[in-house]
């Protein structure tokens, strides 16, 4: 391997790494936001003007909450998963595995068939989110992505995703399109959570 492909090579690691940082930070600021929303709900059970709407979205939200930390979770273990693929060894300091291992993302993603169940979690939760509520269905039913705009909308089926996704890439990308995964996650369960809170206020 030449000087100049190993530089690349490490350059594209350390983007899908930063990539992958910086999902996992947002991940943690919309989940709190989502809670604030969601206390901002229970409490305005304590409020004659709002109590009684509130006793209807609260129970929804907190319903898109479970189903949202259920995806996400899921995700979570196919992170863990994909290390162990990829040779994880752990230490009190930090853990290590091999990160521009494509070989892991096969096994996983392809032979042990992870990206079509994957892809039913993701396309079930799409269903049963709009599913709290007719209003939640008519509000976010062309606008709420679990995966991304240029698959969704190309027609693009549960055979494609695996190889859309999870084809020929290192253990490092795979982790950041996971991460990915679990934004659009969030991203959505604010927005409905949200949602479900305004509709108490009016």
């Amino acid at each position: 391997m030449s000087l100049g492909c190993a530089d690349k090579i490490k350059t594209d690691l350390l983007g899908y790494r930063t990539l992958d940082e910086g999902l996992t930070n947002s991940n943690d600021v919309i989940g709190e936001q989502s809670k604030f929303l969601l206390k901002s709900l229970q409490n305005q059970l304590m409020d004659s003007a709002t109590v009684q709407k509130a006793q209807i979205w609260l129970p929804r939200a907190q319903q898109i909450e479970k189903l949202s930390e259920d995806v996400f979770d899921y995700i979570l273990g196919l992170k863990s998963q994909l290390k162990k693929e990829a040779g994880l060894k752990q230490t009190a300091e930090r853990e290590s595995f091999r990160e521009n291992d494509k070989n892991a993302v096969l096994r996983l993603f392809r032979k042990q068939a992870r990206a079509n169940e994957l892809y039913k979690f993701l396309e079930d939760y799409r269903k049963n989110v709009l599913m709290t509520d007719p209003l939640i269905d008519s509000s976010f039913r062309d606008s709420l992505q679990v995966t991304d705009h240029y698959f969704e909308s190309s027609g693009a089926r549960a055979q494609d995703f695996e190889k859309l996704f999870f084809d020929d890439i290192p253990v490092v990308a795979a982790l950041a399109v996971l991460s990915k995964f679990q934004n659009n996650i969030r991203i959505i369960e604010n927005k409905a959570i949200g949602f479900c809170e305004a509709q108490a206020n009016k």
